[in-house]
């Protein structure tokens, strides 16, 4: 089996946004070739209320909510994630609501089982890392 994130794709959907009580939708991720996403998210201050749910849409401009995706928080919870496996529609997207003034962290895309292996991940700027297989123990 190849490792994970050659059959994986990282993309980040959202920066860091200033607390607020608005809405806030990350950017939309184009599911051809994939079977499923999960996207993840830290809230800079936990607190009843906040809640994150995933939409879908025929193109970038018409979303709709998926029923049964909203995860809502209790006052201690600060991190979320939502998992979407074969969402019907082309196009995902992370809404965010937040009663209380509150940061939202970077929301973060892991689209999953490509179709098409390697997967080349195109997150230039926002993210390094590096593979290792098999590696031996030494200098890192």
């Amino acid at each position: 089996m190849n490792e994970l994130l050659r059959q994986c794709n990282l993309v980040k959907v959202s920066d860091v946004s200033a607390a607020a009580t608005t809405a806030l939708n990350s950017a939309s991720v184009d599911m051809t070739g994939y079977d499923g996403a999960i996207f993840f998210t830290s809230f800079g201050t936990a607190a009843d209320g906040n809640k994150i749910n995933a939409a879908t849409g025929a193109t970038t401009a018409a979303f709709v909510d998926l029923e049964g995706s909203s995860a809502s928080s209790t006052a201690a919870t600060e991190d979320f994630f939502i998992s979407v496996h074969k969402p019907r529609k082309q196009f995902l997207r992370c809404e965010i609501l937040r009663p209380t003034s509150s940061t939202v962290e970077n929301i973060w895309c892991l689209q999953y089982k490509a179709s098409k292996q390697p997967v080349t991940i195109n997150s230039s700027g926002t993210i390094i890392g590096t593979y290792l297989v098999g590696a031996s123990t030494g200098t890192a």
